[in-house]
């Protein structure tokens, strides 16, 4: 420990943070041993010519406090004390003292919080999971297959905000002082308390909304714009394409069954279901020649294995699989 730190904070004018510092150090052994040493230092440099009635007066006081005062005219110079040895000793009492003071401070010293680390926290839902969880503000978010969410530890103090890869439901707490905000790459998503399903993958961003009120904003090349959206209605973002939002209604079960590990899809291409079964399974799917892969198809699955989705699609589409390990083959 610096001895200009030290001096500092028995003169009681060290900064917060030499004082923690200064508190840490003077539980160690080695702490306590080298503060007697500077105040035993610092005395005699400040009294290596005191006066001997001073000394006598010191004695004195120090006796009294001790509850054994001698008085002064016993103290017969006859004797030849060795004056510059009861100054030391008065000394280390002096310094034992305020010794046991400022240690007695330190246990009752409460050291000021630090600032926490800037930390991110990140969930994710592997292929073919689905991840249930509760954000510190009691917002409740269910994270679909090759997911993930993150948030920092500023989560909560100014404002909520996370950032989404993937595709999750958000159910979020009121707070009118501190929105909800879902970053979905270039897309911001803004909510008090509302209920909302966001998809972020590859080119594609859509936002739909089942519950409350949230507003879209989309920024293209530095030219944001936003709408806001009501319950039924769902915002879409084709990154590909012009970038542009467009805004239409959807049919829930469409939207939100995969939450409730329900597989729903109505007049879908083929395609764009084997993409989906890719995701939510964590399978690759290979179409042999022959099968027409923008053929429409209905139908819904209520928490099936992927072997029993892919009977009920060959049946009645009438072509046959393969499962080998993580690669379904289809083929006529």
């Amino acid at each position: 420990m610096e001895k200009e730190i030290l001096l500092k904070y028995l003169a009681g004018t060290a900064s917060q943070m030499e004082k923690v510092a200064v508190v840490d150090w003077l539980k160690t052994d080695e702490g306590k041993a080298q503060l007697e040493s500077l105040m035993q230092e610092e005395w005699e440099k400040e009294h290596n010519e005191v006066r001997e009635d001073e000394v006598e007066k010191m004695l004195t006081g120090i006796h009294l406090q001790m509850g054994r005062a001698v008085p002064h005219k016993n103290l017969s110079r006859s004797k030849h004390y060795d004056w510059g040895k009861v100054l030391r000793i008065a000394a280390s009492v002096a310094l034992v003292s305020l010794l046991t003071v400022l240690l007695y401070k330190q246990l009752d010293y409460t050291a000021p919080k630090m600032p926490e680390a800037f930390k991110t926290y990140t969930k994710q839902a592997r292929a073919g999971e689905k991840l249930k969880l509760r954000l510190p503000d009691k917002t409740f978010v269910i994270l679909n297959s090759n997911s993930t969410i993150s948030y920092t530890s500023e989560f909560g103090k100014a404002t909520r905000e996370v950032e989404l890869d993937g595709e999750a439901f958000f159910e979020i707490t009121p707070d009118k002082e501190r929105p909800f905000m879902v970053r979905a790459g270039k897309v911001v998503v803004t909510a008090l308390g509302t209920a909302f399903n966001t998809e972020n993958r590859g080119s594609d961003v859509s936002v739909a909304l089942t519950e409350g009120k949230v507003s879209v904003e989309n920024d293209v090349e530095g030219d944001a714009e936003s709408v806001i959206l009501i319950p039924g209605q769902i915002a879409s973002i084709d990154r590909n394409m012009i970038g542009k939002l467009t805004v239409e209604t959807f049919d829930l079960e469409d939207v939100t069954a995969w939450k409730e590990g329900r597989i729903h899809f109505r007049s879908k291409p083929l395609g764009e279901i084997l993409a989906d079964l890719e995701e939510w399974y964590g399978v690759e799917i290979k179409l042999a020649k022959g099968i027409n892969a923008a053929r429409k198809v209905s139908g819904t699955f209520n928490n099936e294995n992927l072997e029993n989705v892919l009977k009920g699609l060959t049946f009645s589409l009438g072509f046959e699989y393969r499962i080998d390990n993580e690669q379904v083959i289809l083929k006529k």
